[in-house]
């Protein structure tokens, strides 16, 4: 990954990418996304270190749909921050994430989140009662008016429902052994 010079200045104007130089530090230095991926093989035309670098800039900008790609593929300082050579169509990629996306997630996600929390040195406090705080936010589907099971009121006002939680809730149950 190249150093990038950062400037001001009162006569040009920038791209939105102003975190993007410390998405793609924590990613490629502190991350070994390379060295994560290498057991997984190249991953096709694009590797899969920087299909993972490619979503991990989109997620940094708040766009979590595949279609945002789009946008940024043929974006040179996208792709020099993050260390990406090559970025996929909206549709590959999706096809890709559709294809791989337990394996990317069990063997490149989580370890190279590991290694970066590592590298960094976070030091990882517990709550009193010794759980650890997650933040995420995981919007809810509108399901008004449906017969939905596991369906209830929302921070947004509205009957609704999460997959992604419904689905960790289910397989924490799973690895315990209990009925839902």
């Amino acid at each position: 990954m190249p150093n990038i010079k950062l400037e001001q200045s009162e006569t040009e104007t920038y791209t939105s990418h102003a975190g993007m130089l410390l998405v793609g530090s924590c990613l490629n230095k502190h991350g070994n996304l390379e060295a994560i991926c290498a057991p997984l093989g190249k991953g096709g035309e694009v590797s899969n270190a920087d299909l993972i670098r490619s979503y991990v800039g989109l997620l940094a900008q708040g766009k979590s749909d595949y279609e945002a790609i789009e946008n940024v593929r043929n974006d040179e300082i996208f792709q020099l921050s993050l260390g990406i050579k090559q970025v996929l169509s909206s549709s590959r990629q999706r096809q890709r994430f559709d294809e791989n996306a337990r394996t990317l997630i069990e063997n490149v996600v989580t370890p190279c989140n590991i290694e970066m929390l590592k590298n960094l040195d976070v030091q990882i406090t517990p709550l009193y009662t010794g759980h650890v705080q997650i933040d995420a936010d995981a919007s809810p589907f509108n399901n008004s008016g449906t017969k939905k099971e596991h369906v209830g009121w929302t921070y947004k006002n509205f009957d609704g429902y999460n997959q992604k939680l419904k689905t960790e809730i289910e397989d924490t149950r799973q690895k315990l052994k209990t009925p839902i």
